[in-house]
């Protein structure tokens, strides 16, 4: 007589899968619109500056870090136009 085994279930895994992946593309998505705005206005850094300033401090040394010269004074320009005394910051 021949044993018939149930099949596997992988379904929640596969879901699973799906679910991570997509989460994941949508971090991402996020993510790159928010460098984006970053690079592009100024606006959208005070408000960083305001509501999240690690994330906006984490933005400056990455580009510090890799040295490109648009990045090299986009810290200095910004607290000068914000009015923000670094003397004073600290």
């Amino acid at each position: 007589m021949i044993r018939r085994y149930p099949k596997r279930d992988f379904k929640l895994v596969k879901n699973g899968f799906k679910v991570f992946v997509i989460g994941e593309l949508l971090a991402f998505c996020g993510a790159f619109y928010a460098y984006t705005q970053l690079n592009k206005s100024r606006d959208f850094r005070f408000w960083m500056h305001e509501r999240l300033p690690s994330g906006l401090e984490f933005y400056y040394r990455v580009g510090e870090f890799m040295n490109y010269e648009q990045y090299k004074f986009i810290r200095q320009v910004d607290n000068e136009t914000w009015g923000i005394n670094k003397e004073t910051k600290q």
